[in-house]
């Protein structure tokens, strides 16, 4: 997965979740909206004794729109990348989001029941019944309105205030507490989206780690002027760190959104045939696979000739960690599309566990080991582990050629 890529996706997720986090439940409708984070993230216990974040909260759950720009950068062990964008708001929850990185232009445009995303070179794809479940969420918003206040509201823990900042020349409050999206996103209904999205977005947020928020609040109008974030998570065995600064303007202003494109493609067109659950899976099954290899090479590096205590006991655990993959194998659930080479690595783990079991014997008593047993399981491993790759792989190539 290209950096580039990789950096569209995070800052993606972060400003799509801002709104997939108010799709919750609440006896009082208003927006659903990004600044639900950046507003009403406050615990309960600040929206009971903060007045300002209090009155923030409500002045932002009743806006009709607002405007932002906002800029991201995002940082792996090898390089950063940084990315630009703007959003456009309209109540009750239509959505407009344009990002560019290296050049390149993406843009998601969220008119409910539909969703639409737009990729440089390849033009507009149609996403919204792949992805959400239209009947439950139009329910559920008829219900319990767009925005659950209660989760938002306890997603910012110690939270303080801080010394007024300026911003163009003018004085803002300031304030600053921890975020923990994963715990907010929890919340989100799980009927909302369809159980192939739903899988992608537990798999996306797996790796998602509490990080920090910032709010500037304007004293006369109640409402967020900016907001930072940091936050840091993997995706498919990559560690990433993200800090994103979002600017807000024209609140409760006329804006203008694109209108729903009349030329969208499928969402298999997109995908080459994937699913939202065959991408789940092979997000899940790329982090575990990082993980794996690691512990694999690690292994390897401790096994090849233990002398000593110590060494033993770094084998052994080392030994455990591998163990602990294969029974985090045995977890991952392959869809149709990929069960052929899922229970081809099934085998070869069970080669493997033969390996350990040897190898047991020999660090509990040195010369325990049965080495030809270790040199047939160990060689039945490289070959069964090498077919399910070759399997996984074609299984991985679009039906058709995605659609330009």
């Amino acid at each position: 997965m290209r950096l580039n890529t990789v950096a569209r996706l995070t800052v993606a997720i972060a400003c799509s979740a801002f709104v997939l986090t108010a799709c919750g439940g609440s006896d009082k409708p208003g927006p659903s909206t990004p600044t639900a984070l950046a507003t009403q993230a406050v615990s309960t216990r600040s929206a009971i004794h903060d007045i300002n974040l209090s009155r923030s909260s409500n002045a932002a759950a009743n806006a009709t729109s607002f405007t932002a720009t906002f800029h991201a950068d995002v940082q792996t062990d090898q390089q950063s990348v940084s990315e630009d964008g703007t959003m456009i708001f309209e109540a009750p929850s239509n959505f407009d989001m344009k990002l560019s990185v290296g050049g390149a232009q993406t843009e998601v445009l969220l008119r409910l029941p539909d969703e639409y995303i737009n990729i440089a070179g390849r033009g507009w794809y149609s996403v919204g019944a792949d992805i959400i479940n239209r009947d439950a969420y139009q329910q559920y918003a008829k219900n319990h309105g767009p925005i659950d206040y209660s989760g938002t509201l306890n997603a910012l823990t110690n939270y303080q205030q801080l010394a007024d900042e300026d911003i163009d020349g003018v004085g803002y409050l300031h304030y600053t507490g921890t975020y923990d999206l994963k715990t907010v996103l929890d919340k989100v209904p799980g009927n909302i989206l369809q159980s192939g999205a739903a899988d992608l977005t537990k798999a996306v947020f797996q790796g998602l780690k509490p990080g920090s928020m910032e709010t500037w609040i304007d004293r006369d109008t109640e409402l967020p002027r900016r907001a930072a974030i940091d936050m840091a998570f993997s995706i498919a065995g990559k560690d990433l760190s993200m800090h994103m600064v979002l600017d807000y303007a024209d609140w409760n202003q006329h804006v203008t959104l694109p209108t729903a494109p009349v030329d969208a493609k499928s969402y298999s067109e997109l995908t080459g045939g994937l699913s939202p659950a065959d991408l789940a899976y092979q997000l899940q099954f790329s982090t575990w696979l990082a993980k794996f290899v690691a512990d694999a090479k690690e292994f390897g590096k401790l096994a090849e000739a233990p002398h000593d205590d110590a060494a033993r006991t770094s084998a052994r655990n080392s030994a455990q960690s591998l163990d602990d993959d294969v029974t985090a194998f045995e977890a991952l659930s392959a869809t149709q599309r990929f069960q052929r080479s899922h229970d081809k690595f099934d085998e070869a783990l069970a080669q493997l566990q033969i390996v350990f079991g040897e190898v047991a014997k020999e660090l509990d008593s040195e010369g325990g080991g049965d080495t030809d047993k270790v040199d047939h399981a160990g060689g039945e491993f490289k070959t069964l582990f090498a077919d399910a790759s070759a399997l996984y792989k074609a299984e991985s190539k679009p039906d058709v050629t995605p659609s330009h």
